[in-house]
């Protein structure tokens, strides 16, 4: 009896866990699925919702990235307000995160 209440529990915490996968999974997707692009490859409606987003910045590398379901997102590493980050997009232009990019502020200490 004891073991049948605790079904539930262990479905919401798998559930829970692959939500969390998923969105790890934006920033952190398979080499073989991703492809570096040159800035202008970008869609029209990513770069004007970057432009948008954070005037002025200056885009320094891009990936197209092919999700499992063959929809693409774009990881775009920018230098805005003196920070180095990346930023996601889908191709519509619609934001889908945000990582600090703290390897390339450790490189640039170093040089």
């Amino acid at each position: 009896m004891r073991t049948l209440k605790l079904i539930p529990l262990f479905i919401v915490l798998f559930i829970a866990a692959s939500s969390c996968s998923r969105i790890e999974n934006l920033f952190n997707s398979d080499d073989e699925n991703e492809r570096e692009i040159s800035i202008s490859e970008l869609p029209a409606a990513v770069l004007d919702a970057i432009a948008e987003n954070y005037p002025g910045a200056e885009l320094l590398e891009a990936d197209e990235i092919t999700n499992n379901d063959g929809s693409l997102t774009y990881d775009i590493e920018i230098r805005h307000d003196g920070s180095v980050f990346e930023v996601m997009y889908d191709t519509a232009g619609n934001f889908l995160g945000i990582e600090q990019d703290n390897d390339d502020e450790n490189d640039e200490e170093n040089d």
